[in-house]
């Protein structure tokens, strides 16, 4: 029947007398003027059907298939390449059976392969290639487009599945009114949508892919450099410098790329978004040469302010060891000193000890002339993070009074500058001081208390953990249960990712061996629950000389 029989109809037979119903389907892409004027009639009612979710791909397979019921993980693959598109989830079981994903068994029955690993079952289905049917709509789509529809299609392909508004005139050329005809256009064909007044989206990944396919090449570094040469012109849009980065990376131009990918790196952070901040970092010493003092630095700040604070304690280690290569090659001996301190407290936290206080000893001279260094160029910010190093390292060997002396200097040097996290990491270190130099547990809870409101706001779940654990302790040393602590550090382990054997992970050990001890009737005191040769061999013995560890248990060398 042609349309023009379906208009006659519409127009013609009186509704009220009829029992006949006329039931045509169409694409919204495929609209016309003369689909919208026999919509628009009284007779007619137009009702769009919505994309499916996983419960109706998971429906539609178990019917196509005769499965019940349909299998989970393939139809979590259906519903996120297909985004609810009937005719995409049908062309992907199609090519899943000419590709033996999908077989018959030996009674004519459906089978389709599902391994225990979700992961490894999603990447085998990731490698199914674009079925050629789908290839062929998306590219007849593609090409129905006016010319300047086409270029805003392939440029916002090369920016991603959404594009900011804004960055379009600038990466295409066009005038605002050749912009808004051809997002129109983009939009009645139900390609695109502007989601809000600063955002326009693929209607579908594929019809990205296909206008990305469509691209030469050889074209495709200068648009990814009109991309991010849009991103430094437009400044009303939220862009990361990993973005640009990497259209300035695809663009053939890794060495304009490396300082937003640092830039990157040092927000994510600072924002403890870890797993960010590290493949940021990584991209960056990907493209950077090896032995430039920015290098190194860059390589220290990924394996001591990323690794070591998410507990990836091995990988850490392995950063570390090879910046501290490049400081010595670099002739940066601030850098080194970093490096060997940072390398020393990954060695104490994962041990072995022997190679800890190596490292330790190693640390507080380069310490000692980092911070000369750092006096002398007037880095404040240096000065406190070397003084704070050089308070736990004195600490470490019992020198109690030249720690605290340093953690004062670090503490009124970090206020001063701003610097909230290191603020709070020295008053975590105060804390201790308060309670092992005169057991004064209420300075030592207040101090803590202090640290804790600084981090807590922070987002940084790890060394908040951390501060609780210590918190934990001072309350057994007042004869107080430190469970609810221990149960709070633990909750922020659990959020933050932070196995048994990272930094958080020991100490809540710690904390519960000292907990269970307090809640058996023993009496805590400082350290209880903590195995001796954890403890540094000065610390021991300042324990012993102050009473508070018997020299029979401090395991101590003859003199």
């Amino acid at each position: 029947m042609s349309l023009g029989f379906f208009e006659h109809i519409a127009i013609s037979l009186p509704i009220e007398k009829t029992s006949l119903l006329f039931f045509g389907t169409f694409r919204g892409e495929e609209t016309t003027e003369e689909l919208s004027k026999i919509s628009a009639l009284d007779s007619v009612a137009s009702m769009r059907l919505d994309r499916l979710g996983l419960e109706g791909v998971t429906s539609l397979v178990g019917d196509v298939l005769a499965i019940r019921p349909a299998p989970m993980i393939f139809c979590k693959f259906l519903a996120r390449c297909s985004e609810g598109n009937p005719f995409f989830v049908g062309e992907y079981v199609r090519a899943a059976v000419e590709s033996r994903m999908l077989w018959r068994d030996d009674e004519g029955a459906w089978q389709v392969g599902e391994e225990a690993d979700e992961g490894a079952a999603m990447s085998n289905y990731e490698a199914l290639p674009l079925p050629s049917s789908i290839r062929l709509l998306v590219q007849q789509r593609l090409g129905r487009l006016s010319r300047n529809a086409r270029k805003i299609a392939r440029v916002a392909a090369i920016v991603g599945r959404e594009c900011p508004l804004a960055l379009l005139r600038p990466a295409t050329g066009l005038g605002e009114e050749q912009i808004a005809d051809a997002l129109g256009e983009l939009a009645r064909r139900e390609m695109m949508d502007i989601e809000t007044s600063r955002v326009v989206r693929f209607a579908h990944d594929r019809l990205r892919e296909g206008a990305r396919g469509q691209i030469r090449p050889s074209r495709r570094p200068g648009l990814h450099r009109r991309v991010a040469k849009a991103y430094e012109a437009v400044t009303d849009t939220e862009i990361t410098g990993a973005e640009v980065a990497s259209h300035w990376e695809q663009g053939g131009e890794p060495e304009t790329a490396l300082p937003y990918y640092l830039a990157a790196a040092r927000k994510e952070r600072d924002h403890y978004a870890w797993s960010e901040a590290e493949t940021c970092y990584r991209a960056y010493l990907r493209l950077a040469p090896d032995s430039s003092p920015n290098t190194v630095q860059a390589r220290w700040e990924l394996g001591d302010q990323v690794l070591c604070t998410r507990g990836a304690l091995r990988q850490a280690i392995a950063e570390l060891d090879e910046a501290l290569v490049g400081a010595r090659r670099a002739g940066a001996p601030e850098l080194e000193a970093r490096i060997i301190g940072s390398l020393g407290k990954t060695y104490r936290i994962t041990g072995p000890m022997d190679r800890a206080r190596a490292y330790l000893e190693q640390a507080r001279q380069a310490c000692e002339q980092a911070l000369t260094v750092f006096r002398e160029i007037g880095d404040p910010r240096g000065e406190g993070i070397a003084m704070k190093l050089l308070a736990t390292l004195h600490l470490e060997q019992g020198q109690m009074e030249r720690a605290r002396e340093l953690a004062d200097g670090a503490l009124a040097i970090h206020r001063k500058t701003g610097f909230r996290p290191e603020e709070g990491a020295v008053l975590g270190d105060l804390a201790l001081l308060a309670l092992m130099a005169g057991g004064d547990t209420g300075a030592a809870a207040a101090l803590g208390c202090e640290g804790e409101a600084i981090y807590a706001p922070l987002g940084n779940k790890v060394v908040l953990g951390e501060m609780l654990c210590i918190r934990g302790h001072i309350e057994l040393a007042a004869d107080r249960s430190g469970s609810a602590l221990l149960a709070r550090a633990r909750e922020l382990a659990e959020a933050a990712g932070a196995g048994p054997d990272s930094a958080l992970g020991k100490a809540i050990q710690k904390l519960q061996r000292a907990t269970a001890a307090f809640e058996a009737g023993e009496h805590c005191g400082l350290f209880r629950g903590h195995k001796i040769e954890d403890i540094p061999e000065g610390l021991r013995r300042w324990l012993v000389d102050a009473g508070h560890l018997a020299p029979d248990r401090a395991g101590l060398p003859k003199a």
